[in-house]
């Protein structure tokens, strides 16, 4: 059945930042991807505007993630399971079918499949070979499954009480355990390049490198730590954990030298700060009841703040494709539009 969900506040601008470009230290070499929605304007030599749109939302129960394949958005809605979404048109979003689940905390569309982060259900895959119907192909009770990360043919899985485990995906349909490495509380995991970034909650971030696939070796661990520890990315040579607690924060990381400089600066958007995210060259931190900010990463490790957007709930992830932007804000989630003029640099 096919529900059509009616927006619920009027279309309007969100919000506007401007871009004042400043040469500052970056951190790592290398070049970024272009954002296919940043392209400015070579016409206007004026600094960047970005404009935030909002352009629709849809009720849930508890979003705790979204991530969108093809023409289909996919809600993690908690105890309500995960809600397939057509937005190919996203000022009309339908809802074309809800999947259930003990608690759908994770969702990750890659190579035509879709991994659900089940929690105390354990880890589940789908084949997206109909994206607005995904079928049920792998289920496995690993504990708590809270977060996945992918290298060429492999998978880690993050069980936040029973540590690392690592599959051959060759056949998408039927992974095989190739390790499992024990840890305290895993909360995210990232790959960059061969360096598995980790969310070690409550002692912080963990650096492992896999030399042989399936086989990871232990680099770093943060020590007198204890906090509230959340999503972690990593860009060039950078990784970037999330803190939500009495010191909130988002701590930057060189991670080829993390034990002489283990946090080399920290970004204090918010007193809220839940999942962050990367699109291009954005960091998107999603912000509590502050809602949503966006960083360039090219000025790493200093990263100016280039646009926000205030959300009406509690805004617990945001992820961004091409110019559009879709906003886990726990009772809804919110579909939004950025736009770019200028072309300043």
């Amino acid at each position: 059945m096919k529900t059509r969900i009616e927006a619920r506040r009027p279309q309007g601008i969100v919000s506007v930042y401007l871009l004042i470009l400043v040469f500052m230290l970056g951190c790592g070499g290398g070049g970024s991807p272009a954002d296919p929605a940043d392209p400015g304007d070579p016409g206007n030599p004026g600094p960047k505007v970005y404009t935030v749109k909002f352009i629709s939302d849809i009720d849930t129960t508890c979003s705790e993630d979204v991530a969108l394949y093809k023409d289909y958005l996919y809600i993690a809605d908690g105890p309500s399971g995960v809600r397939v979404i057509d937005v190919s048109t996203p000022s009309d979003p339908v809802e074309v079918k809800i999947i259930a689940s003990e608690f759908a905390q994770r969702v990750y569309p890659h190579s035509d499949y879709l991994y659900l982060c089940d929690t105390s259900g354990g880890l589940k895959i789908f084949s997206l070979a109909n994206p607005g119907n995904p079928t049920l192909v792998y289920s496995e009770d690993i504990g708590y499954a809270d977060s996945i990360s992918f290298r060429e043919n492999r998978m880690y899985v993050g069980n936040y009480y029973g540590g690392l485990r690592a599959y051959n995906r060759d056949n998408p349909a039927s992974p095989v355990l190739i390790n499992n490495f024990s840890g305290n509380r895993v909360r995210d995991i990232y790959f960059l390049d061969n360096r598995l970034l980790v969310s070690d909650n409550p002692y912080g971030i963990n650096i492992y490198t896999e030399e042989t696939p399936g086989i990871l070796s232990f680099k770093f661990q943060k020590s007198g730590v204890n906090g509230n520890f959340e999503d972690i990315v990593g860009y060039k040579t950078c990784a970037l954990l999330s803190r939500n607690d009495e010191m909130p924060g988002i701590q930057i990381f060189d991670i080829y030298f993390p034990a002489t400089s283990p946090v080399i600066n920290v970004l204090t958007p918010s007193d809220f700060i839940e999942g962050i995210s990367i699109s291009g060259n954005f960091l998107l931190a999603a912000c509590g009841e502050d809602g949503i900010f966006a960083y360039d990463l090219d000025k790493l490790p200093s990263p100016p703040i280039i646009w926000k957007a205030d959300t009406p709930g509690y805004t617990r992830r945001v992820k961004k494709y091409g110019d559009m932007v879709y906003v886990a804000d726990m009772d809804s989630v919110g579909i939004y539009k950025v736009t770019v003029t200028g072309g300043g640099s």
